[in-house]
């Protein structure tokens, strides 16, 4: 049977849609979760990091991205062990196929989600799902998401009506807006969020309601 569960996991909400099924493959299995986010240096802009073109090189950019990844994960890891999971984090740099492919041993099960036919394009592991599955040694089992469509303004409303917590990239699908767009009203103060390492980790439904108000979305 399986001595570890590998999730990557890249900050999108696409790529969290792997926890449910890890979460049971773990409860069935006894293995510790393992949850690996990989920085890729082609997209920097994953954090919010629109914020760093300014910083003192690479290296500086690649210091914020590891951090702001490790306070992503650790959140996420934080959840699940309050579900009575052993969890793990870790953070690797490159290429993400040959990291996550690179992160595996013996006796290791990967669960990542991929988008399906019309789904999500701009995630980073939708794209890299498949060639993962080719490449590695271990067994993988893809998460697919369904064809998503875009929601109306109604849907949209009652739908953030229904959640107490966004993030980043659920609140811009949501409102078909740009994710930098939102992730730039966080950090300059217009849209109140938890922010850690200039990265915008959730925002409340209340801000957010607050926030649509203000720029008249609301009917």
């Amino acid at each position: 049977m399986y001595t570890r569960i590998l999730v990557p996991l890249d900050g999108s909400s696409l790529s969290e849609l792997a926890l449910p099924n890890a979460e049971e493959m773990a409860r069935l299995t006894g293995a510790p979760l393992s949850l690996v986010y990989v920085v890729d240096l082609n997209r920097l802009d994953h954090f919010g990091m629109e914020e760093l073109v300014g910083s003192d090189g690479l290296a500086d950019q690649l210091q914020v991205a590891e951090r702001a990844a490790t306070t992503y994960l650790t959140a996420i890891a934080h959840t699940l062990e309050g579900k009575g999971l052993t969890t793990t984090i870790h953070t690797r740099c490159g290429d993400p196929t040959r990291e996550l492919v690179a992160a595996t041993q013996l006796g290791d099960l990967i669960i990542m989600a991929t988008h399906g036919r019309g789904g999500v394009t701009r995630t980073l592991l939708g794209s890299v799902a498949e060639s993962v599955a080719r490449r590695s040694l271990v067994p993988v089992l893809l998460v697919r998401a369904a064809t998503e469509v875009a929601p109306s303004d109604t849907d949209a409303i009652t739908n953030l009506l229904n959640q107490d917590r966004y993030q980043p990239a659920e609140l811009a699908q949501l409102l078909r807006m740009d994710v930098a767009q939102v992730r730039q009203a966080a950090l300059n103060g217009q849209l109140p969020a938890q922010i850690l390492d200039h990265h915008v980790i959730s925002i409340t439904r209340a801000d957010a309601l607050g926030w649509l108000g203000e720029r008249r979305v609301l009917p």
